[in-house]
């Protein structure tokens, strides 16, 4: 009995220890494989560093061996080539300094003068022409408006030209009539037209689109002969 109890004992305490030191060793195991895997990492890390490091200085070495062949290979100038040197240098930035002044005179020649002034004259004509097509279109689309007002029915319905006012022999339309009390004296005429010319140079013409009333308003030479024209619709007028 004494025997068994004694050898219960001993399995007890040594069955743990053994278990024990089992798990110690595979910890040590694991923890040496992971520490030999950080050193190889470490050292594969190291290595490529050394490797740029080693490019960068190389490169840097290859560009410094350049810059000193090229300057031992220029030689030390004398004082009076080096002011040759800066004289040249003065000279190509004067001769290139004329070169732009010279350029912008170009650009200011009496040809590009005189085109900046007929394209200011022709635009401030053009302007007049709308100025005067809109004071005739003004009273005429009274006209419009109320169809039943004396002499309404002069405005044409193709285009023709308006006389001016008190002009004799004008081929055109004469419309004083329907500026008479109006608020225009005279019909105003086109810039190119000359004074003695009966017309205006200004057209008129009664239009219908889709049932809408309305008038077309031409000024021919304007716009370097294009014209210009003022297409006016009553929205409020349908043609009967």
């Amino acid at each position: 009995m004494k025997k068994l109890i004694a050898s219960l004992i001993i399995f007890t305490i040594i069955f743990p220890l053994s278990a024990i030191a089992r798990g110690l060793g595979d910890y040590a195991r694991d923890y040496s494989a992971r520490l030999e895997r950080q050193r190889v990492e470490r050292e594969r890390i190291s290595s490529l560093r050394d490797a740029r490091i080693q490019k960068r200085l190389s490169i840097r070495q290859q560009a410094r061996s350049r810059t000193v062949k090229k300057r031992s290979s220029s030689r030390v100038l004398s004082a009076k080539e080096r002011l040759e040197r800066r004289k040249r240098a003065r000279i190509h930035l004067e001769q290139k300094r004329w070169s732009r002044i010279e350029d912008r005179k170009m650009a200011r020649t009496w040809q590009e003068k005189a085109r900046n002034v007929k394209d200011h004259t022709d635009w401030r004509l053009d302007a007049r022409r709308r100025a005067d097509l809109g004071s005739i279109l003004e009273i005429f689309s009274l006209y419009i408006y109320d169809p039943d007002l004396p002499n309404a029915d002069l405005l044409p319905d193709t285009e023709q030209e308006i006389c001016k006012s008190n002009a004799v022999g004008c081929s055109g339309l004469d419309l004083d009539v329907l500026i008479t009390g109006r608020g225009l004296s005279a019909f105003p005429y086109d810039p190119g037209v000359g004074q003695l010319d009966p017309g205006t140079g200004y057209f008129v013409r009664k239009t219908s689109s889709g049932g809408v009333l309305g008038l077309l308003m031409k000024a021919p030479m304007g716009n370097n002969g294009e014209g210009v024209e003022i297409d006016w619709r009553c929205t409020q007028c349908s043609a009967q």
